[in-house]
């Protein structure tokens, strides 16, 4: 899976994400997340994903970011949290 470069898991049910779900994944430009059923967002979540240009995580159900979810990824250009219930996004 190193060259795949979409990923779409999409109306899923998925509750929670693993840290270490998407290591490896370095080419991955997009992924669809959206439609399941995710509380919460960790640290490095997306750790190796730092060719990513997407995310879409609308209508979920996150309402906590947590510090450094985000980390390293430089080529980011798109973040959809449409349709959440965010009430915490921590900070340094």
């Amino acid at each position: 899976l190193r060259n795949l470069r979409k990923l779409s898991l999409q109306n899923n049910r998925i509750l929670e994400l693993e840290l270490n779900a998407f290591r490896g994944l370095r080419s991955l430009t997009s992924l669809r997340l959206d439609k399941n059923q995710i509380k919460m967002l960790k640290p490095y979540q997306f750790e190796d994903l730092n060719k990513l240009t997407s995310i879409r995580l609308s209508v979920n159900n996150i309402d906590i970011i947590k510090n450094n979810t985000f980390i390293g990824m430089t080529n980011l250009m798109s973040l959809d949290f449409q349709t959440n219930i965010i009430s915490e996004i921590e900070s340094d």
